[in-house]
């Protein structure tokens, strides 16, 4: 009998909870799929040992990438197309927002950038006139490509109800939130070195941890904010950043901003970190802080969740979806409001840790029945 062919396009993949749930989906292809000849799509510097050992038949394609949105589109639109007609492929398993232009096989789009689903009256006061004008080109090939979606996996209600009035998609659509309970004690061993260093940097302060890359949306500008007004006041707490300087320039004018205002006894940027640094992060923190103006799903609440650790966040649609009861929300444009909160968190931390542990089981509830559903999606796609 001759093997189906699935294809995972999977070349995009870089850091935080975007990437531990394609790493996710990709592994729980590979177990389910094993019958199944499947090949998969990646950039030239993937580490393979993010895939489990699964006794499956899977082929690693990797491929140049350059960051250039140019080169992106080329990727895109012939590089891509050209990969995907060199095997008859029952489906295609696209972990990157946009659908490529193929109709042969049916295509499973996981949709993760944020802006693709909201309105540019929402964006525009807060990015530069260039991002503004790169989202809105992406907005466009998105409206020009969805078409060869025959399924869009969303992660929250808000970003599918979006996406459905803003482009009046018809496909299939399933919610699929980041994956939760990444952080198996059972297996996360504490980096001593690491925790010796983080203890000599935190002492008695208490942190305040925003795990995060830099993009604009994730509005860090607001943290040095609050410190630069209220110094003095915060003395005893310490801000952390997961900033890769090397990589991104945004994350290195925002250091650099920090630097000049001299705000690194109160804000220090520890880079990316592997999950067994995180996850002795976290051990250590006080409150989670995400003024992010946008997001489809950070892992940062999950994550905020599984470690009983209250959240101040923004104070608007996603996060409320996300958080509910188990956190205190700001306006993400109002230090003054952000700083409010902090001091109201002596008085909820409790009520909050409690929730936390709530909404973590509801999420791994929820997580495990969609799970369920893409894969009833999947084998209907497969068995046509």
């Amino acid at each position: 009998m001759v093997k189906k062919n699935i294809i995972i396009i999977a070349y995009n993949l870089r850091y935080g909870g975007g990437k531990l749930l394609c790493t996710f989906i990709i592994n729980y292809i590979l177990k389910c799929y094993s019958d199944y000849s499947i090949d998969i799509i990646v950039s030239n510097n993937f580490n393979n040992e993010e895939l489990e050992a699964f006794d499956s038949n899977y082929n690693l394609v990797k491929i140049a990438t350059k960051k250039n949105y140019f080169s992106s589109f080329i990727l895109h639109t012939i590089t891509l197309p050209k990969i995907l007609s060199s095997k008859d492929y029952k489906i295609i398993f696209n972990l990157g927002n946009f659908p490529v232009p193929y109709k042969k096989s049916k295509q499973i789009v996981l949709l993760q950038n944020a802006f693709l689903s909201t309105s540019y009256f929402n964006f525009r006061k807060y990015v530069s006139i260039k991002n503004s004008i790169l989202i809105l080109l992406q907005q466009l090939y998105f409206r020009f490509t969805i078409k060869y979606a025959s399924l869009l996996v969303c992660q929250t209600d808000i970003v599918k109800n979006n996406l459905i009035c803003k482009y009046n998609i018809r496909c299939e659509t399933v919610i699929l939130p980041n994956s939760v309970g990444l952080f198996d004690r059972s297996i996360y061993k504490i980096d001593k070195l690491f925790d010796s260093y983080i203890y000599d940097v935190v002492k008695n302060k208490r942190v305040f941890l925003y795990a995060a890359s830099f993009y604009t949306h994730k509005n860090i500008s607001l943290i040095i904010d609050l410190v630069f007004k209220y110094k003095k006041d915060l003395e005893n707490c310490i801000f952390i950043l997961t900033l890769d300087v090397k990589n991104s320039q945004g994350a290195r004018k925002i250091i650099k901003e920090i630097d000049d205002k001299n705000l690194n006894s109160h804000i220090i940027n520890l880079g990316t970190l592997s999950q067994t640094k995180l996850y002795s992060l976290y051990l250590k923190t006080y409150a989670v802080i995400i003024p992010s103006f946008l997001e489809s799903f950070s892992s940062a609440y999950t994550e905020a969740f599984h470690f009983k650790i209250p959240i101040l966040t923004s104070n608007l649609d996603f996060s409320h979806h996300i958080c509910s009861n188990s956190a205190l929300y700001f306006d993400p444009f109002s230090s003054e409001e952000m700083f409010n909160k902090i001091k109201l968190l002596k008085i909820q931390r409790t009520y909050l840790q409690h929730n936390s542990f709530k909404r973590l089981y509801y999420f791994r509830n929820n997580f495990n029945k969609n799970i369920k559903n893409l894969k009833f999606v999947v084998d209907s796609f497969l068995n046509n």
